[in-house]
């Protein structure tokens, strides 16, 4: 591992720090939790990353992470509506659930909307699954709790991609 490499490392951690410390210290009560759910964030900073973390797609991820939430949301809508059909029988109310909404999700964002701002599937199966978390809040400002991690996730991998090679130079070639 080179020297700029290391340092990248080291640059992406630090803001993972300001980050954490920052929602820890100060933004989760806004939200009416108990901070655990800090780790959504990171779980964007590793998709972004790993989708090559190129800020211009910024939008693209966020507005599709939204999505994500939205479809979490209505997940669990579909649930509770299932529920009564089924004598209150989670699993099967369950099952039809996730089978039918994964299959409208993935119909929507890849075919009907795969040339708008909101094709990035990764990214609204994250937006779903952290849903599931259980540690959002719930309803609404669940939707906007959800978005507002997995944009703070890619934040730091923008401030990771972008801005340190303003700093550094440019990044290894390996």
């Amino acid at each position: 591992m080179g020297k700029k490499t290391t340092i990248l490392g080291c640059w992406c951690a630090f803001c993972c720090i300001v980050y954490f410390g920052l929602y820890r210290g100060f933004i989760y009560p806004l939200f009416g939790t108990t901070g655990d759910e800090a780790f959504i964030a990171f779980c964007a900073l590793a998709l972004f990353l790993g989708q090559n973390g190129d800020h211009k797609k910024l939008l693209n991820f966020a507005l599709s992470g939204i999505c994500g939430g939205i479809w979490g949301w209505i997940f669990v809508m579909g649930v509770g509506l299932l529920l009564p059909i089924f004598n209150f029988s989670f699993v099967p109310a369950a099952l039809i659930d996730i089978f039918v909404f994964t299959a409208l999700a993935i119909i929507v964002h890849t075919f009907i909307l795969q040339k708008t701002l909101v094709n990035n599937m990764p990214f609204v199966f994250l937006g779903v699954a952290t849903t599931f978390s259980g540690t959002a809040a719930s309803g609404f400002l669940g939707i906007v709790h959800i978005s507002f991690l997995l944009i703070c996730g890619m934040l730091i991998g923008t401030a990771t991609n972008a801005l340190a090679p303003k700093i550094f130079g440019p990044p290894p070639t390996e």
